[in-house]
């Protein structure tokens, strides 16, 4: 809880072994965070399919490595 920057998680959807209560559970240890879930895709599915990456993930990433 003494981390002060601002943390992004990211998690997909399709992904069994990170479901929503893991990725809340995870990140509770950060009071200055940003959790994302990624939807209609696995694990790998958030950075190797085209148009998941261009129109999901990276305008997510980029927004975070603005604001930090």
């Amino acid at each position: 809880k003494q981390f002060k920057p601002k943390v992004l998680f990211l998690y997909s959807s399709n992904n069994r072994a990170y479901p929503d209560s893991w990725a809340q559970k995870i990140s509770s240890a950060y009071l200055n965070k940003e959790v994302i879930k990624i939807n209609d895709v696995g694990h790998s599915g958030m950075f190797d399919q085209l148009d998941v990456w261009t129109n999901e993930t990276e305008p997510k990433v980029l927004d975070y490595l603005r604001s930090i």
